[in-house]
């Protein structure tokens, strides 16, 4: 699971600063979220590792209106199970707006966010426990979870799919000749 949906959850007073941004930085979470993120040893051996630092630095969360996600879920057809990664939105207290995030069935707990120019943005996930950039495995057909949501599957049969999970309902890309991971 991504830490960082959790502690989001924690302080939601920091998704209602960072949603008014078109996109909250790895920098901006990191100061806001402080020790329900990261603890003070985890963000000292990432500022001591330069490139570790610049690949995180990289890395955000993009903001989407309460109407944006609510589109992109009424094009999800059908439920699954959370399995593998999917989307979900973390809404703003003010209401009408939140932040998208990566989330992952895996039990360990790591930082997962968007990196790379939407449409084309992929999922950097970081194990704050070993101090690395691990890959989690992802659909051959449908690869990473997407900012806004939407499917975006290689093969042309991939179609978004709604799941449960504690933020409420998040989007999985789903590819029909394949079983849910």
């Amino acid at each position: 699971m991504n830490r960082l949906v959790d502690a989001l959850l924690a302080n939601s007073e920091v998704v209602d600063l960072a949603a008014r941004r078109e996109t909250a930085s790895f920098d901006l979470l990191v100061d806001a979220l402080g020790d329900s993120l990261l603890s003070a040893a985890e963000r000292e051996l990432i500022y001591r590792n330069r490139d570790l630092y610049q690949q995180l630095g990289t890395c955000y969360l993009p903001s989407i209106t309460a109407r944006g996600w609510d589109g992109a879920l009424r094009l999800a057809e059908g439920e699954e199970i959370a399995t593998g990664g999917w989307t979900v939105m973390i809404g703003a207290p003010s209401g009408g707006i939140g932040l998208t995030a990566p989330q992952d069935s895996s039990l360990t707990r790591l930082v997962e966010l968007f990196t790379g120019a939407t449409p084309n943005a992929g999922v950097l996930v970081y194990d704050p426990a070993q101090g690395i950039i691990v890959d989690l495995p992802r659909s051959a057909h449908c690869g990473s979870p997407t900012p806004d949501g939407l499917c975006k599957g290689t093969c042309g049969k991939c179609l978004p799919k709604k799941v449960w999970d504690k933020t409420g309902r998040g989007i999985r890309c789903s590819c029909p000749h394949q079983q849910a991971r």
